[in-house]
Parts: C-alpha cells; structure tokens; sequence
C-alpha cells in the first residue's frame, strides 16, 4: 500500500522493478499514483493497481466529453486525472454556491453550504457537497495500469460512500484512513486474496525485543 506522491513514485516503482519484483509477485496498491503521472514512469508502473474516485477512462457520457474538450483545448497526448477533474469541477461548485447566496462573499457562500445539499456537474456526473460534513460522498474506483499507462477500473462502489466520521486508533487521518481501508478491501476481492498481508506483533512483543537491543 503506497501514499507516495510526485517523483517519489517514478523512484520508487523504477526501483522496485530494477529489483526484479513484478506485479504479479508483490502487487503494490497506490492511493496517490495518478495518470499524468504514469506517463513518465513509464512500463514500470504497468500492472499495479490504483485506488481513486476518478479514472480518465470512466465510461460516462459526461466524462468522454469532457476528456474530449481537454484533449482539444491542450493535445491529443495529454492525459486527465483525478486532480484536473477535481479543479475542474471545484469550479462549477463555486459556480452553485454563489448562485444559491446570490453572492460572492466567502461567509455566505459558507452559509449556504451548511444549510443545504449542493450538487453541481463533474465529469463523472451530478455531485452532492452534504451540508452536515461540508465534503462530498464518492465513488469508490479501483483500476489497474494499462499498457498505454491509462487506469482501467476493475471495481468500483455501487454507491458514493459518505466520509468517515472515525475509524480504528492508530490513524492520524479518518478520511485517508477510510479510503486505505476500503481500497485494501477492495483489492483482496480483485486479486482474489493474493495481496500479501502485513503481520503485526503485539505490543508487549515489541516493547521486549527493544528492551533486548537497548
């Protein structure tokens, strides 16, 4: 399970394929690996799995016209992903927002989103911003690294799932800590129970054994 971002992928998974590990040996499940990025580490990536709410090869009508007007306005050769579909539709939230205040004030477009649902367009259809979190529920995807460095989705929710209000201790973030759950979850089902599993000691085990090397 991978949270590296940026560079730190394209070192990562060269190196681990200079190792001799492939994706079928040790399948490694990436909840920040996006395509633009992809498309500089190169067959490396290949094979490897991404969890996301965003895919550019998401098979909905709003999202092949979408990935088709970015395409026109920036060249056939880039890619979109799940931070250019977000900034894209941040855009249309705020667009919602200020028509509900009848405003442009930053307070009241805060007010109006703690009073109400607010939907507004994305490349994967309507979304909803619930006024009780201020965040939105979302698909859940997990897709595999195609050897053209797209993400094809294998899985996905069959319903947007709300934010998590708290999970197990141990995790310094709820939100991301969800996301890790359920993405593990999700990949066990994919890859029918052969991702290797992490086996923790108990803490007394611990606190021993670094007694003994102190």
């Amino acid at each position: 399970l991978s949270s590296l971002q940026g560079q730190s992928n394209l070192a990562f998974l060269s190196q681990l394929n200079a190792a001799g590990f492939t994706p079928q040996d040790l399948p490694v499940l990436h909840l920040t690996l996006e395509e633009e990025e992809i498309q500089q580490i190169g067959a490396a990536a290949t094979g490897h799995w991404v969890a996301s709410s965003y895919f550019q090869t998401i098979e909905a009508a709003e999202n092949l016209a979408f990935v088709m007007a970015f395409k026109t306005a920036y060249g056939n050769e880039r890619t979109v992903s799940a931070s250019t579909a977000a900034g894209y539709s941040a855009l249309y939230l705020w667009k919602a927002l200020s028509e509900a205040a009848r405003s442009t004030d930053a307070q009241a477009l805060q007010r109006v989103a703690a009073s109400r649902a607010v939907q507004y367009p994305t490349p994967w259809g309507e979304q909803q911003i619930e006024a009780a979190t201020q965040q939105a529920a979302l698909v859940m995807r997990i897709g595999v690294v195609r050897d053209d460095g797209l993400i094809q989705q294998v899985s996905a929710s069959s319903a947007p799932l709300p934010p998590l209000s708290g999970v197990a201790s141990g995790f310094s973030c709820p939100l991301i800590s969800g996301a890790r759950l359920r993405a593990v979850a999700r990949l066990r089902r994919c890859t029918s129970g052969r991702l290797p599993g992490r086996r923790s000691r108990p803490r007394a085990a611990v606190r021993s054994s670094a007694r003994r090397r102190a």
